[in-house]
């Protein structure tokens, strides 16, 4: 009996242990390619990145948001244009602090048109 309870608790365990490690893939499109293709780990993902799209199959829910966008467009070098998973999508306020300090344009600059100067 005693051993049923043990292994119910360690299978209960694991179930739960598994779920708070593995939430799901997080994609993120770059404004540019990367060079070459790299990996990397940044807020407890491993990123896989070629061309504009990075890739990490398993982050936790909990690491979700500007920072870790932030940290994958430092590591990849270029401004993010999309960071989203299975149930979010990051917002263009929440990119644009993604992008800050990141060489190249934000995401607010990049979906808005050039503007117009009067001819002289």
């Amino acid at each position: 009996m005693k051993l049923a309870i043990a292994a119910a608790c360690l299978a209960a365990g694991l179930t739960l242990a598994s779920q708070a490690f593995a939430d799901g893939r997080t994609v993120v499109t770059l404004a540019q390619p990367v060079a070459k293709p790299i990996e990397f780990v940044a807020d407890g993902g491993v990123w896989r990145c070629a061309d504009t799209a990075c890739v990490a199959e398993t982050t936790q829910d909990e690491t979700f948001g500007w920072t870790q966008c932030h940290a994958v467009a430092k590591q990849a070098g270029s401004p993010v244009t999309e960071f989203k998973d299975e149930y979010h999508v990051l917002q263009p306020a929440a990119l644009d602090r993604c992008n800050a300090h990141i060489g190249g344009t934000s995401q607010t600059a990049l979906s808005q048109p050039a503007p117009q100067t009067a001819a002289r």
